[in-house]
């Protein structure tokens, strides 16, 4: 396979891809989740006790792999959304389309709903570079919202709340 053949493949994957409609994609979704859906349901029959029992651990590590997944998809979108803008750059600048010769565009792309597919990345190193910006967020949320459940401090918001505003400037004041 020539390199204009694969660019030539990977413009009509963007195409296939850029071009699904809201409806196609939703019909890939439900047609996923009938297929697997027994599947689902075991699995979510087997953890809801757990997610019950552990809930003060569960739901704060649900919620943060949905923040999670809001952040990475967010990151793919930019990152496709700057190849694009890339390649346009290249195809636009290049002399070659001054001349009127050939079309320069590179066909730089990376799937936009199956992620999964290592194919569609073109260039293939597309793929690392994303691997590497999925491993920064998780690392900047770690160090920002490090996973681990948040205690109240009661103590000093109890005792504020009994105490009148007197006692309180008495107690600031260093005062019985």
């Amino acid at each position: 396979m020539s390199a204009t053949d694969t660019v030539a493949t990977v413009h009509s994957m963007a195409h296939v891809d850029s071009s699904m409609t809201g409806d196609e994609f939703l019909t890939l979704i439900q047609s996923h989740f009938q297929q697997y859906f027994k599947i689902y349901i075991g699995v979510f029959i087997v953890l809801l006790p757990f997610a019950i029992l552990f809930r003060r651990w569960s739901i704060p590590l649900i919620l943060y792999f949905i923040e999670l997944s809001v952040y990475l998809s967010i990151m793919h979108v930019v990152l496709r959304a700057f190849l694009h803008i890339a390649a346009w750059f290249k195809d636009q600048s290049s002399m070659n389309k001054a001349f009127g010769t050939t079309d320069e565009n590179p066909g730089w792309t990376t799937p936009l709903f199956e992620v999964w597919d290592r194919n569609a990345y073109y260039p293939k190193w597309i793929l690392f570079v994303e691997i590497g910006f999925l491993i920064v967020v998780v690392l900047i949320m770690y160090r920002i919202r490090p996973l681990r459940p948040q205690k109240r401090k009661k103590k000093i918001e109890d005792e504020k709340q009994k105490m009148g505003t007197s006692q309180i400037r008495k107690y600031k004041q260093g005062g019985e």
